[in-house]
């Protein structure tokens, strides 16, 4: 921005597209993040959430990880959808008139903190999935209209100085953009747009796989219906046990896998990192065989041939998250935390002097497998919906 007027400057509609653009990403985030930090002190929001079973369960490892940081990194990097899930969840401010998402949107005699929330989030959705960039000037005045009257009401309920969000929008909607900065701001709501539009399809593909498990599970269902009637339960927990593991938990491993090496750019990672990689090699924590699915003689690499200890070496050594080869406690829930959970019981499984395991210990397992790892591991309720299901008939 350049310098401000005091009357609408009649821009281009392109240049009045990148005036909503900024105040989608930018100016609306602004506000909520400190309605937030006003409402939900960082250094608390972790007890509250983790005591939250519904919030908890639908939230996906990049929030957590946000989650985790908040207290030395506060809300900054927190998003409008993100802000709207927890001030929902938490009961931070007074609800909407109407119920929260509710299918239309609130009039203009409803205006609880809870309304604004949703003009926001609904304003935010509506400017990515816009079927243009091409904004009107009447258009405009009736976005900033609503812009301000929202900022305004904010401002009361917060307690801050009279204009203090108002003027911010007044001066975005008046001021003299340059083109550099009027791309800037394009580009900026483009790549929010795809990253909307990345992690729809990415949650498409992952009901197609649920879909496939269900499928494939029902002959193991099946199976081991006649194997509860047929060998001790002991033994029926151990196998039940390592299907959970070796089947669905690794499934799940190799899709966080596959956010962090993306299939297209595996082959490139890897051969970038040949030196850390012989380096491991050289300490035997990369076997031969496994060297041979990393860099195979014919084709390309595919994390479809890797199971739950080589992706996990991978993890660890070429990311920043952490992994250890110990069981973290109940309260830790970071996604390097359920990482360490699945290698534990990996470890634990394969090393047992028995094929055997009992009742409680088998509660125990599961419980912390199943309910708990594959709900935040996976990016959406649905999903870990859809694999508690999958996995509850194994242990009925």
């Amino acid at each position: 921005m350049a310098s401000s007027s005091s009357s609408a400057v009649p821009g281009s509609c392109l240049t009045n597209y990148a005036r909503i653009g900024h105040a989608a990403q930018q100016l609306f985030p602004d506000i909520l993040q400190e309605l937030i930090t006003i409402k939900e002190p960082p250094q608390r929001l972790s007890a509250d959430v983790n005591t939250n079973k519904n919030l908890s369960k639908i939230l996906r490892p990049d929030e957590w990880s946000m989650i985790n940081d908040v207290v030395t990194k506060g809300y900054a990097n927190f998003d409008i959808p993100f802000i709207y899930k927890l001030i929902r969840s938490l009961n931070l401010v007074p609800p909407p008139t109407q119920p929260w998402s509710h299918s239309t949107a609130p009039c203009p005699t409803e205006v609880t903190p809870g309304d604004d929330l949703e003009r926001i989030r609904r304003f935010r959705n509506e400017t990515l999935h816009r079927g243009n960039t091409q904004v009107t000037d009447t258009e405009l005045s009736q976005h900033f209209t609503q812009f301000k009257d929202i900022a305004g009401r904010l401002e009361t309920y917060m307690g801050k100085q009279t204009g203090e969000f108002v003027d911010k929008f007044i001066d975005l909607e008046t001021c003299c953009m340059d083109e550099d900065t009027r791309t800037m701001y394009i580009e900026r709501l483009e790549r929010l747009k795809k990253s909307d539009e990345d992690c729809k399809k990415r949650l498409s593909a992952l009901e197609k796989d649920v879909d496939a498990l269900k499928e494939k599970n029902s002959s193991t269902t099946h199976l081991l219906d006649t194997m509860a009637t047929e060998i001790p339960s002991e033994e029926s927990n151990y196998i039940k046990i390592s299907l959970l593991i070796l089947k669905i938990s690794q499934h799940a491993v190799r899709l966080k896998f596959d956010t962090e090496f993306h299939p297209d750019c595996l082959q490139e990672t890897l051969n970038r990192s040949s030196g850390k990689l012989r380096e491991l090699q050289r300490m035997n924590r990369i076997n031969q065989h496994q060297w041979t699915l990393l860099f195979p003689s014919k084709g390309k690499p595919s994390s479809e041939k890797y199971d739950i200890t080589l992706m996990i070496n991978l993890i660890r050594n070429l990311t920043d998250i952490q992994i250890s080869s110990k069981l973290p406690l109940p309260t830790r829930v970071s996604v390097g935390d359920d990482l360490s959970r699945i290698q534990y019981y990996r470890n634990k499984i394969a090393h047992m002097d028995s094929f055997m395991i009992e009742d409680d210990d088998f509660n125990i397992y599961w419980e912390d497998i199943a309910q708990v790892y594959i709900q935040r591991v996976l990016y959406w309720n649905l999903e870990s919906v859809c694999y508690i299901k999958i996995c509850v008939p194994l242990s009925s």
